[in-house]
């Protein structure tokens, strides 16, 4: 009777062994599939000529001319890697050099690793604005009136998509003269 049970036993666990191995197999086929159709499915970023100020005084003087607010983005060029794939992924696509155009002074307070990547003016206006909107993570989006009040702020790195919410909001906020702390 032991050796009846045993064998039953034995041979219940080869079949669920081997469906198991089906299963699995099938598994791996669907999340390939799925991967596949992910890949097809990825959007295409096209680089676009963005036009970030060198200076940020410059940057206040055309805030002021031309009523825009000035859009701060905190970066490490040289070591962030979120700091790059926002870049590459949101910041540099045509759609949003059409949204900065129309709404922003665009600046990048640059926190490279290589000090040399900045000036020692730029270094100054970086650390004043770090201190000033209290920014502590790479990388950080502020949107500022030429009176450093804020309209909005976004520390981290998020969806690409979600990042046009943010920028409407700012341009809402903009619009309503609202601050943001």
């Amino acid at each position: 009777m032991k050796k009846i049970i045993l064998l039953l036993t034995l041979s219940l666990g080869v079949t669920i062994n081997a469906q198991s191995k089906e299963d699995l197999k099938d598994m791996k086929a669907n999340l390939a599939a799925i991967a596949k159709a992910q890949g097809k499915a990825k959007r295409k970023v096209i680089p676009a000529e963005i036009h970030w100020e060198d200076q940020f005084k410059t940057c206040l003087a055309k805030a002021k001319k031309e009523k825009k607010p000035i859009f701060v983005l905190f970066t490490g060029t040289d070591w962030c890697v979120p700091c790059n794939k926002l870049e590459k992924n949101v910041l540099e696509t045509q759609k949003f050099k059409n949204y900065a155009d129309k709404y922003f002074i665009l600046y990048k307070a640059d926190f490279p690793r290589n000090k040399d990547l900045v000036s020692k003016q730029n270094k100054a206006w970086n650390q004043k604005l770090k201190k000033k909107f209290k920014q502590r993570s790479f990388p950080t989006i502020i949107v500022i009136d030429d009176n450093a009040n804020a309209y909005g702020k976004r520390e981290g790195i998020y969806t690409w998509d979600s990042y046009y919410d943010f920028f409407d909001e700012v341009v809402m906020n903009v619009k309503a003269k609202k601050f943001v702390k």
